[in-house]
């Protein structure tokens, strides 16, 4: 592209920016000068580049670096502080990790032992203990009904009535 005109032997051609050339036939790549930085993809326009950046920079020519945070590495509702060419975490309680992509272990990292064959359970920030029937409390320690823990001691149609009073042994009556 270029705008051209004859004078008395010859005819001569000023060219638009970005072609070049006697008749303005060559498109000049622009890419070849690599403006574009930090390992980002240059694509020729007319007059123009464009640049494809990496994750981590931005800009025309790829120039800047995002703050780390800008990305959102963090999970699980964790706040991301910036730091120099870096980031932390501050991780929601009950998760930990660079990124807060783990979910804490409660019930290994504290040993936790439910009784009478409970289950230990990891909630969000803690555990809970699942009770076999019949046991309550936080490590179902507690008895809430003994006829459940026992439900086969009463023979012949008997009823059985939970006589627990201490919550702490089972203890029962079959009525007959």
């Amino acid at each position: 592209g270029g705008i051209c005109q004859n004078n008395e032997h010859e005819y001569v051609c000023e060219c638009l920016a970005g072609f070049l050339g006697h008749d303005c036939e060559k498109d000049v790549n622009e890419c070849s000068s690599r403006p574009c930085q930090n390992g980002a993809t240059c694509i020729d326009m007319p007059n123009d580049v464009a640049c494809i950046c990496l994750p981590v920079f931005t800009g025309k020519f790829c120039d800047s670096v995002l703050r780390p945070c800008e990305l959102s590495p963090c999970l699980n509702k964790a706040t991301c502080v910036d730091q120099q060419q870096s980031y932390y975490c501050c991780c929601m309680p009950g998760f930990t990790g660079k990124n807060c992509e783990e979910v804490i272990d409660y019930c290994r990292l504290l040993s936790i032992n439910c009784l009478n064959e409970g289950l230990c359970l990891n909630i969000i920030g803690g555990f809970s203990c699942l009770c076999a029937p019949g046991w309550t409390g936080e490590f179902c320690q507690s008895v809430e009904n003994a006829c459940l823990i026992y439900p086969d001691n009463c023979y012949n149609g008997a009823t059985c009535i939970n006589m627990s009073q201490s919550k702490e042994q089972p203890q029962i009556q079959c009525l007959c």
